[in-house]
Protein backbone atom coordinates (compact mmCIF):
# COMPACT_ATOMS: atom_id res chain seq x y z
CA UNK A 1 0.00 0.00 0.00
CA UNK A 2 2.77 2.34 0.94
CA UNK A 3 4.72 1.68 -2.33
CA UNK A 4 1.51 2.60 -4.30
CA UNK A 5 0.94 6.05 -2.81
CA UNK A 6 4.66 6.35 -2.96
CA UNK A 7 4.64 5.80 -6.89
CA UNK A 8 1.34 8.05 -6.92
CA UNK A 9 3.19 11.10 -5.62
CA UNK A 10 5.94 11.18 -7.65
CA UNK A 11 3.79 10.63 -10.60
CA UNK A 12 1.79 14.05 -9.40
CA UNK A 13 4.70 15.83 -8.07
CA UNK A 14 6.31 15.25 -12.12
CA UNK A 15 3.30 16.77 -13.55
CA UNK A 16 3.72 19.60 -11.55
CA UNK A 17 5.04 22.85 -13.55
CA UNK A 18 8.37 23.75 -12.31
CA UNK A 19 8.86 26.50 -10.07
CA UNK A 20 11.28 29.52 -10.68
CA UNK A 21 12.99 31.79 -8.20
CA UNK A 22 10.84 34.89 -7.30
CA UNK A 23 10.88 37.82 -9.62
CA UNK A 24 13.21 40.47 -8.73
CA UNK A 25 13.33 44.14 -9.28
CA UNK A 26 13.93 47.67 -7.69
CA UNK A 27 11.28 50.62 -7.06
CA UNK A 28 13.23 53.63 -6.25
CA UNK A 29 12.05 55.96 -3.94
CA UNK A 30 9.77 53.66 -2.15
CA UNK A 31 7.42 56.74 -1.27
CA UNK A 32 6.76 59.22 -3.05
CA UNK A 33 6.03 63.20 -2.22
CA UNK A 34 4.75 65.64 -4.17
CA UNK A 35 4.94 69.34 -3.16
CA UNK A 36 1.74 71.20 -2.49
CA UNK A 37 2.69 73.41 -5.87
CA UNK A 38 3.52 70.51 -7.89
CA UNK A 39 1.52 67.86 -9.77
CA UNK A 40 4.21 65.43 -11.24
CA UNK A 41 6.49 63.01 -10.12
CA UNK A 42 8.74 59.76 -11.34
CA UNK A 43 10.28 56.41 -9.94
CA UNK A 44 12.30 54.26 -11.22
CA UNK A 45 11.88 50.30 -11.59
CA UNK A 46 15.16 48.21 -12.23
CA UNK A 47 14.80 44.69 -13.42
CA UNK A 48 17.66 42.81 -11.22
CA UNK A 49 16.94 39.61 -12.59
CA UNK A 50 18.52 37.19 -15.06
CA UNK A 51 15.61 37.47 -17.29
CA UNK A 52 13.62 39.45 -18.76
CA UNK A 53 10.15 40.55 -16.78
CA UNK A 54 7.07 42.39 -17.61
CA UNK A 55 5.99 44.92 -15.27
CA UNK A 56 2.34 46.57 -14.68
CA UNK A 57 0.96 49.74 -12.53
CA UNK A 58 -2.28 50.76 -11.13
CA UNK A 59 -3.23 53.56 -9.47
CA UNK A 60 -5.37 53.48 -5.81
CA UNK A 61 -6.96 56.66 -3.74
CA UNK A 62 -5.86 55.07 -0.27
CA UNK A 63 -7.94 55.95 2.74
CA UNK A 64 -8.20 54.04 6.31
CA UNK A 65 -11.73 53.10 7.33
CA UNK A 66 -13.12 53.79 11.29
CA UNK A 67 -10.99 50.99 12.47
CA UNK A 68 -7.88 51.75 10.51
CA UNK A 69 -7.77 49.12 7.99
CA UNK A 70 -6.50 50.39 5.08
CA UNK A 71 -8.83 50.66 2.23
CA UNK A 72 -8.13 51.41 -2.11
CA UNK A 73 -10.64 52.27 -4.17
CA UNK A 74 -9.97 53.09 -8.70
CA UNK A 75 -8.81 56.15 -9.18
CA UNK A 76 -8.37 58.66 -11.90
CA UNK A 77 -6.42 61.09 -9.55
CA UNK A 78 -3.10 59.91 -11.02
CA UNK A 79 -1.74 59.69 -14.20
CA UNK A 80 0.96 57.43 -15.15
CA UNK A 81 3.80 56.53 -18.27
CA UNK A 82 3.88 54.00 -19.29
CA UNK A 83 1.45 51.52 -17.28
CA UNK A 84 3.06 48.68 -18.57
CA UNK A 85 6.81 47.37 -20.14
CA UNK A 86 8.79 44.77 -20.56
CA UNK A 87 12.96 45.19 -19.04
CA UNK A 88 15.50 43.19 -20.24
CA UNK A 89 18.45 41.90 -17.45
CA UNK A 90 19.06 45.28 -15.63
CA UNK A 91 16.87 47.94 -17.32
CA UNK A 92 15.81 50.43 -15.89
CA UNK A 93 12.33 52.27 -16.96
CA UNK A 94 11.42 55.67 -15.49
CA UNK A 95 7.91 55.88 -15.09
CA UNK A 96 6.13 59.72 -15.01
CA UNK A 97 3.25 60.29 -12.31
CA UNK A 98 1.26 63.52 -12.83
CA UNK A 99 -1.56 64.75 -10.33
CA UNK A 100 -5.25 65.44 -11.98
CA UNK A 101 -7.12 65.52 -8.73
CA UNK A 102 -8.60 68.53 -6.68
CA UNK A 103 -6.21 71.33 -6.70
CA UNK A 104 -7.31 72.19 -3.22
CA UNK A 105 -4.53 70.73 -0.91
CA UNK A 106 -5.95 71.72 2.56
CA UNK A 107 -5.56 68.06 3.61
CA UNK A 108 -2.74 65.83 1.95
CA UNK A 109 -4.19 63.58 -0.50
CA UNK A 110 -2.90 59.67 -0.55
CA UNK A 111 -2.11 56.87 -3.12
CA UNK A 112 -1.16 53.82 -3.67
CA UNK A 113 0.91 53.18 -7.05
CA UNK A 114 0.98 48.92 -7.13
CA UNK A 115 3.99 47.82 -9.19
CA UNK A 116 3.54 44.32 -10.19
CA UNK A 117 5.66 41.73 -12.25
CA UNK A 118 3.45 40.08 -14.56
CA UNK A 119 4.13 35.89 -14.10
CA UNK A 120 6.01 34.57 -17.00
CA UNK A 121 6.43 31.17 -18.52
CA UNK A 122 8.84 29.76 -20.95
CA UNK A 123 7.98 27.95 -23.95
CA UNK A 124 7.17 24.53 -23.02
CA UNK A 125 5.24 26.67 -20.28
CA UNK A 126 6.96 24.54 -17.66
CA UNK A 127 8.80 27.16 -15.67
CA UNK A 128 6.78 29.45 -13.67
CA UNK A 129 8.48 32.93 -12.26
CA UNK A 130 6.94 33.63 -8.81
CA UNK A 131 5.63 37.62 -9.28
CA UNK A 132 6.31 39.90 -6.66
CA UNK A 133 4.24 43.07 -6.01
CA UNK A 134 4.58 46.20 -4.81
CA UNK A 135 2.50 49.32 -3.23
CA UNK A 136 4.27 52.48 -3.81
CA UNK A 137 2.78 55.22 -1.24
CA UNK A 138 2.30 58.73 -3.08
CA UNK A 139 1.64 61.82 -0.77
CA UNK A 140 0.45 64.80 -2.50
CA UNK A 141 1.39 67.51 0.21
CA UNK A 142 -1.22 69.74 1.83
CA UNK A 143 -0.64 73.45 1.80
CA UNK A 144 0.50 74.84 5.04
CA UNK A 145 1.17 70.91 6.27
CA UNK A 146 0.98 70.23 10.14
CA UNK A 147 1.85 66.67 11.45
CA UNK A 148 -0.37 66.16 14.61
CA UNK A 149 -1.11 63.10 16.36
CA UNK A 150 -2.95 61.74 20.14
CA UNK A 151 -3.08 59.13 21.98
CA UNK A 152 -6.79 58.50 22.48
CA UNK A 153 -6.82 55.79 24.57
CA UNK A 154 -4.30 52.44 26.24
CA UNK A 155 -6.19 49.39 27.42
CA UNK A 156 -5.61 46.25 28.18
CA UNK A 157 -7.57 43.45 26.59
CA UNK A 158 -7.26 39.41 27.14
CA UNK A 159 -3.76 40.03 27.59
CA UNK A 160 -2.86 42.64 24.71
CA UNK A 161 -2.16 46.20 25.74
CA UNK A 162 -4.05 48.60 23.13
CA UNK A 163 -2.81 51.74 22.13
CA UNK A 164 -5.22 54.37 20.02
CA UNK A 165 -3.92 56.61 17.88
CA UNK A 166 -5.61 59.50 16.20
CA UNK A 167 -3.86 61.84 13.30
CA UNK A 168 -5.01 65.18 14.30
CA UNK A 169 -3.33 67.05 11.76
CA UNK A 170 -3.75 67.04 8.07
CA UNK A 171 -0.48 64.49 6.60
CA UNK A 172 -0.06 61.28 7.22
CA UNK A 173 1.88 60.11 10.53
CA UNK A 174 4.18 57.45 9.92
CA UNK A 175 4.54 55.01 13.71
CA UNK A 176 7.87 53.89 13.36
CA UNK A 177 8.06 52.64 17.12
CA UNK A 178 5.51 52.12 19.93
CA UNK A 179 7.17 52.13 23.67
CA UNK A 180 5.26 50.78 26.69
CA UNK A 181 6.46 50.56 30.15
CA UNK A 182 4.85 49.21 32.98
CA UNK A 183 4.91 50.15 36.42
CA UNK A 184 3.76 48.19 40.01
CA UNK A 185 2.33 49.42 42.97
CA UNK A 186 5.87 50.42 44.23
CA UNK A 187 6.49 52.32 40.73
CA UNK A 188 9.09 49.93 39.75
CA UNK A 189 9.32 48.78 36.21
CA UNK A 190 7.63 45.57 35.79
CA UNK A 191 7.79 45.44 31.68
CA UNK A 192 9.24 47.25 28.23
CA UNK A 193 7.53 46.53 25.42
CA UNK A 194 8.49 47.91 21.67
CA UNK A 195 5.93 47.56 18.43
CA UNK A 196 6.67 48.83 15.21
CA UNK A 197 3.84 50.73 13.33
CA UNK A 198 2.54 51.62 10.20
CA UNK A 199 0.54 54.73 8.66
CA UNK A 200 -2.02 56.67 10.12
CA UNK A 201 -3.87 59.05 7.17
CA UNK A 202 -5.36 62.22 7.89
CA UNK A 203 -8.39 62.27 10.16
CA UNK A 204 -7.95 58.77 10.75
CA UNK A 205 -7.64 56.32 14.07
CA UNK A 206 -5.47 53.29 14.18
CA UNK A 207 -4.84 50.45 16.87
CA UNK A 208 -1.53 49.17 17.61
CA UNK A 209 -1.09 46.34 19.53
CA UNK A 210 1.44 44.75 22.58
CA UNK A 211 1.20 41.30 23.54
CA UNK A 212 2.20 41.13 27.22
CA UNK A 213 3.57 38.61 29.53
CA UNK A 214 0.55 37.40 31.85
CA UNK A 215 2.70 37.58 34.81
CA UNK A 216 4.15 41.36 33.75
CA UNK A 217 0.87 42.45 32.74
CA UNK A 218 -0.83 41.37 36.21
CA UNK A 219 1.65 43.27 38.33
CA UNK A 220 1.56 45.86 36.49
CA UNK A 221 -1.40 49.21 37.25
CA UNK A 222 -0.09 51.60 35.04
CA UNK A 223 1.55 52.11 31.92
CA UNK A 224 3.62 54.68 30.06
CA UNK A 225 3.45 55.04 26.21
CA UNK A 226 5.75 56.42 23.80
CA UNK A 227 5.13 56.81 20.31
CA UNK A 228 7.70 58.07 17.62
CA UNK A 229 6.52 58.86 13.86
CA UNK A 230 9.00 60.94 11.40
CA UNK A 231 8.15 64.22 12.98
CA UNK A 232 6.04 64.11 16.33
CA UNK A 233 6.58 62.07 19.32
CA UNK A 234 3.70 61.64 21.44
CA UNK A 235 3.57 60.51 25.23
CA UNK A 236 0.54 59.36 27.33
CA UNK A 237 0.13 57.50 31.29
CA UNK A 238 -2.43 55.06 31.68
CA UNK A 239 -4.27 53.26 34.82
CA UNK A 240 -4.09 49.35 33.75
CA UNK A 241 -6.86 46.76 34.87
CA UNK A 242 -5.11 43.74 35.98
CA UNK A 243 -8.19 41.66 35.41
CA UNK A 244 -8.12 42.02 31.56
CA UNK A 245 -4.54 40.31 31.47
CA UNK A 246 -5.78 37.02 31.12
CA UNK A 247 -5.53 35.57 27.69
CA UNK A 248 -8.11 34.69 25.01
CA UNK A 249 -8.01 31.03 26.21
CA UNK A 250 -8.06 31.31 29.65
CA UNK A 251 -11.33 33.51 29.03
CA UNK A 252 -12.90 31.15 27.45
CA UNK A 253 -12.85 28.55 30.19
Amino acid sequence: MKSSLLKIAIVWIALLPAVGRAGSFQVIPIRLFVGARATSTALTVTNLGDDKTTVQLQARAWTQDAEGRDVYAPTKDLLFFPKMFTMQKEQEMIVRISYQGDPSRDRERTYRLFVEELPMSDTAGNTVQMPLRLGIPVFMKASGESERGAIEKIETVAGILQVKVKNTGNRHLMVKNIQATGIDSTGAPVFDENASGWYVLPGASRVFSLNLPEEHCRKAIAAKITLTTDGVRLQSDSVLNPGQCAGLKANAQ
